[in-house]
């Protein structure tokens, strides 16, 4: 059965489990913009993927080879967006 591709990030998954993402944010157009997402917890950055660019849109995939090292609790989940031409970075934490 294939993985269902979410437009937001759920509010909880598994350790394990795939997660496909599909992310648009008009003011940061994956034409112009790198986007990374960043799980951390207690201040340690326990994961960052670098999203593909699809047209205007962002795809992200967390594997379950990556989830599966992740330890059971909440982590902080911020979008790293980095602008191709000048590198000028703006970071937005999405939640908990």
């Amino acid at each position: 059965m294939a993985v269902a591709t979410l437009s937001a990030l759920p509010s909880t998954f598994r350790a394990g489990d795939t997660l496909n993402l599909s992310l648009s944010d008009s003011p940061h157009p994956a034409t112009l913009w790198y986007l990374d997402l960043v799980l951390s917890r207690n201040g340690i950055q326990i994961s960052l993927t670098r999203a593909t660019a699809v047209g205007t849109a962002y795809a992200i995939t967390l594997t379950a080879a990556s989830t599966s090292l992740f330890a059971p609790g909440r982590c902080n989940v911020t979008q790293v967006y980095t602008e191709i031409a000048t590198g000028q970075r703006e970071s937005c934490n999405v939640g908990t």
